[in-house]
């Protein structure tokens, strides 16, 4: 018991240092964690490269008994909400790193969500998420936290997109300035 209140502490602290500009939700219900950490996010809107994954540290504290979770995203085109589909990255207990499901009230708990950005999102797209999760326990959609992020999608750090991976190992060459393939 004690080393998990002590792995806790640290997770609190840690993600508190680093927490990253996200504000609280306009559209979507919830409370601010408290704590959130961007991954790799320098300023706002945050800059994600296609090809890599988002990934947000959240930190908060069960409000009750919560038995399971779901986290939704709703992204914002100028004032258009869009759904959009997180799949299996929804099922947030399947992504906390400190407890499990279910969690009894006051627990203090570390959540990883995880968002690949695919080469589908085009370079330049600017957007406004908001990641809500919420509680199926008693009623469906209890709101629990929710976080508004502005993101900017960027070309990937290494030019390279996963379909021309293959592409390379069977010895073709892949132009990234104007996204030709050079056979040899």
């Amino acid at each position: 018991m004690l080393r998990v209140l002590a792995v806790s502490s640290l997770i609190v602290l840690g993600a508190a240092q680093g927490s990253s500009n996200v504000a609280q939700c306009v559209r979507n219900e919830g409370e601010l964690p408290l704590s959130t950490f961007v991954r790799g996010c320098q300023g706002s809107p945050c800059l994600l490269p296609q090809n890599e994954e988002l990934v947000i540290d959240m930190v908060f504290k069960a409000p009750r008994l919560i038995t399971e979770m779901r986290t939704l995203a709703t992204v914002f085109m100028g004032i258009l909400p869009i759904i959009f589909p997180l799949e299996e990255n929804s099922v947030t207990c399947n992504f906390l790193t400190n407890t499990y499901c279910p969690i009894v009230e006051d627990t203090i708990v570390h959540y990883i969500l995880r968002l690949p950005i695919s080469a589908v999102f085009p370079i330049g797209t600017s957007v406004i998420v908001e990641f809500h999760v919420v509680d199926l326990t008693t009623s469906p959609n209890q709101p629990l936290l929710c976080i508004r992020v502005p993101v900017s999608i960027v070309p990937p750090n290494n030019n390279l997109y996963p379909t021309t991976r293959g592409i390379l190992e069977k010895g073709g060459l892949w132009a990234s300035d104007n996204n030709t393939l050079i056979e040899q």
